[in-house]
């Protein structure tokens, strides 16, 4: 089974956060996720994020999990910025010209309109502050696996407006479109 999360649901069930659909590393960008596959997702998130394994993340376990990988992110973006460079490259000059550059571009539009398969980001989201806050159901500040299931649960049935048990691209992408107007609107 592909790693995925829905919206970040894998790490945003944690944090119930308003996070948007990701897909799985290398997988299609329009697969689809049902309900049950993030469910499972989600406990395994829980399970990585509870350090002291007490059944509960405090704010400083979802802390140290964020900061895991914001460090993770950063050094996939170090490893992916020297491998692009060297597909840019074509050459091997060592330098990219303007040529180059286009050539690139040209063909990463290419593959967009044409329905191909990349990567996705990881789409992790913050456990802290307000989607901690969200997800504390009882407002103890723990999160307790049943909190956090139905936090995902509940952001899950939000993003899948057609009811069908699994959301789409198209209904990732309107979630999206509409996180970002309500942040503009601030």
């Amino acid at each position: 089974m592909t790693k995925h999360l829905i919206g970040g649901l894998g790490l945003a069930a944690i944090a119930a956060s308003a996070a948007l659909a990701q897909v799985p590393a290398g997988g299609p960008r329009d697969a689809g996720h049902t309900k049950a596959e993030m469910l499972r997702h989600v406990q395994t998130m829980f399970t990585r994020a509870d350090a002291n394994r007490d059944g509960s993340i405090t704010r400083a376990e979802a802390e140290a999990v964020r900061s895991e990988w914001r460090a993770q992110r950063q050094a996939r973006r170090g490893e992916r910025g020297a491998a692009a460079f060297d597909r840019i490259d074509s050459n091997r000059d060592g330098s990219i010209s303007r040529q180059e550059f286009d050539a690139h571009r040209a063909q990463r539009q290419a593959r967009r309109t044409d329905g191909g398969t990349q990567r996705a980001g990881i789409g992790r989201m913050a456990l802290a502050g307000r989607m901690f806050d969200m997800a504390d159901g009882n407002r103890d500040g723990r999160l307790t696996l049943q909190e956090a299931t139905a936090a995902a649960s509940r952001h899950f049935d939000m993003v899948d407006t057609n009811r069908d048990g699994t959301v789409s691209r198209e209904e990732r992408q309107h979630m999206r479109h509409a996180a970002g107007a309500v942040k503009g609107s601030r």
